[in-house]
């Protein structure tokens, strides 16, 4: 089945906080499924993923603001940051947990209300792969097709 992009789209969920420079939050996207580095936290090879929000601690994301006044995040589970697999940034990378660098471009995101974008490369997001039929979904980056950036557009 070839993997569709417009599946759907990570978006915050913030349970009423606002936004400070160094928070925790779950994410979720429009289905109800949350990001969850549970498997990514005990296995290298493994991926993050979307999985039913149950608001554990292996969904809880730590969206921490780089200095300097870029508007870029890390976003940060388990003593690790959120990057591609890889030290690269291409389309459909899974996304797993890394030993925090604080000068990897690779770990670093802006968040803009409806999307998480690399700051490595903005024109790639984070999105999910088979959302509507799996109990759990790889995240991976993504090319940002110009409705996937407005999910209503994308998905209505």
């Amino acid at each position: 089945m070839p993997r569709n992009p417009l599946f759907g789209l990570i978006v915050f969920a913030t349970l009423g906080m606002c936004a400070p420079t160094d928070a925790s939050f779950f994410i979720s996207n429009f289905l109800g499924k949350c990001l969850d580095t549970d498997a990514a936290s005990r296995n290298a090879n493994a991926f993050a993923s979307l999985s039913k929000c149950r608001q554990s601690s292996s969904q809880r994301i730590r969206v921490k603001e780089v200095s300097g006044g870029t508007r870029e995040v890390t976003l940060q589970a388990a003593g690790k940051c959120l990057a591609p697999a890889l030290n690269v940034i291409v389309q459909h990378m899974p996304v797993t947990l890394r030993a925090c660098d604080k000068n990897s471009k690779l770990q670093k995101f802006v968040l803009d209300g409806d999307s998480i974008s690399s700051a490595a490369d903005r024109d790639f997001v984070v999105l999910v792969q088979n959302v509507p039929i799996a109990q759990m979904s790889e995240s991976l980056l993504g090319k940002a097709a110009s409705s996937a950036r407005h999910p209503s557009a994308a998905m209505g």
